[in-house]
């Protein structure tokens, strides 16, 4: 009898939640990026040398909703406090260790990650890559009229 109720149960819950877990794998996915963190040097037609920082790859396109992860290496450099601004995560990414940057990309929109060590032309920089998450699609003929 109580065998019967499981599978009842099973048969009536199973439709309706199925398309909500299909949903949730569809549209929020786990991504990650692999960035380093890199220096840039260049002798200039004066004779003059510029050297400057960046992150390696700078862009990181997610869609709104994904969980997120930066795993950022230092390669070049010595100490880079870094902040993802809109998202209040801090961390500092030092040679030869890596760090990680973790969260659900909630807001769409624009974001710099940014090192406030080399933050303009002055302290060899700017240093600074994007995240971009870009909002879900309007579906096409969404709205529908009262008869």
């Amino acid at each position: 009898m109580r065998t019967g109720r499981i599978r009842w149960l099973a048969l009536l819950v199973l439709p309706m939640v199925m398309p909500l877990a299909w949903m949730g794998r569809a549209f929020a996915q786990p991504v990650t990026y692999q960035v380093i963190t890199d220096e840039v040097e260049a002798t200039m037609p004066d004779g003059s040398d510029v050297e400057v920082y960046r992150f390696d790859p700078a862009v990181y396109v997610v869609n709104q909703g994904d969980d997120v992860t930066l795993v950022i290496r230092g390669v070049r450099g010595h100490d880079h406090p870094v902040e993802l601004e809109g998202y209040g995560l801090h961390t500092v990414v030092r040679k030869g260790e890596t760090v990680r940057l973790q969260f659900r990309a909630d807001k769409p929109g624009i974001f710099r990650l940014i090192c406030s060590e080399h933050a303009d032309a002055t302290h060899k920089g700017p240093m600074e890559g994007y995240l971009v998450v870009v909002p879900p699609a309007k579906a096409n003929g969404a709205h529908h009229n009262a008869p």
